[in-house]
């Protein structure tokens, strides 16, 4: 019986240690930063600096060696491709026919720790204005932090994604979590 009972301690600090490393919950004002930042670097940055602040936040950058001369914005693809597609971006926010850019982040579907370092998954509302009318998307973010630098990266999940991509990217992602992932949704 006492063996049974401390068992069963152990456990449950060997639970509540394992809980308390995971910290999704009390980093949504970073995840809120690094949404709003990019939006503000497409504002305000040039190329380079919008490469720049995708290079340190799109967690997908942890794989361009895997792809040479690749990059990731839903999707390898080639660097003048990439290259476009953020002038693009740019553009439409620099000037104005993109704008009210807000995120409201849900409650997480998942929060665990795997082999490349705590993954939390929040669906995601996003609201924007382009050309004068109001549109949005559910989206589940991927929000993934390097457990010995502390640091977060960021990838939206669009439910298109081959699954040897999540595969690459999550080498360990539980079926169960799977099932949850949502694919995004756009509202008029």
């Amino acid at each position: 019986m006492k063996k049974l009972l401390l068992g069963l301690a152990i456990g449950l600090l060997s639970f509540s240690s394992y809980s308390s490393d995971l910290k999704c919950s009390e980093s949504y004002d970073i995840f809120q930063g690094i949404i709003s930042g990019a939006v503000e670097v497409r504002r305000n940055g040039d190329l380079k600096q919008i490469k720049a602040h995708n290079e340190r936040y799109d967690y997908p950058a942890l794989f361009n060696k895997n792809h040479p001369g690749q990059f990731y914005l839903y999707g390898w693809m080639d660097e003048s491709k990439y290259d476009n597609t953020l002038n693009y971006f740019s553009y439409m926010i620099k000037s104005g026919r993109s704008k009210g850019h807000k995120a409201i982040l849900l409650k997480p579907k998942a929060d665990f720790i795997s082999s490349v370092g705590e993954v939390c998954i929040i669906p995601m509302y996003y609201f924007v204005n382009i050309d004068g009318k109001q549109g949005g998307s559910l989206t589940d973010v991927f929000f993934v932090r390097d457990i010995q630098n502390n640091e977060w990266r960021v990838l939206t999940y669009t439910g298109d994604e081959p699954k040897e991509e999540i595969d690459e990217f999550f080498p360990d992602l539980p079926k169960k979590i799977k099932v949850k992932l949502s694919k995004a949704k756009l509202y008029d």
